[in-house]
């Protein structure tokens, strides 16, 4: 995961799990920083959580990923550079 390495993560552990979604986080990372992959299991190319579009495969409701997108932000500001 080319995040993980970039922050030069440590340690790693399974954060969300709700029928076909999984969420890992990358912790011990530079500078504070966290890195987190949710996944959908045979997911397709739709915002789960969101409205359905047929043609664009399998969409999950197992998390709302505007919700997790804002709560993992909220829970990261950025650091201010001195």
């Amino acid at each position: 995961m080319f995040w993980k390495g970039k922050n030069c993560c440590t340690t790693t552990s399974q954060t969300y799990q709700q029928g076909d979604v999984t969420c890992v986080t990358h912790g011990g990372c530079t500078d504070g920083a966290d890195v987190t992959l949710c996944t959908v299991q045979d997911g397709g190319h739709q915002w789960p959580g969101g409205d359905t579009l047929p043609f664009l495969g399998k969409k999950s409701d197992n998390i709302i990923a505007t919700d997790a997108l804002w709560t993992f932000v909220a829970a990261h500001p950025r650091a201010t550079q001195q």
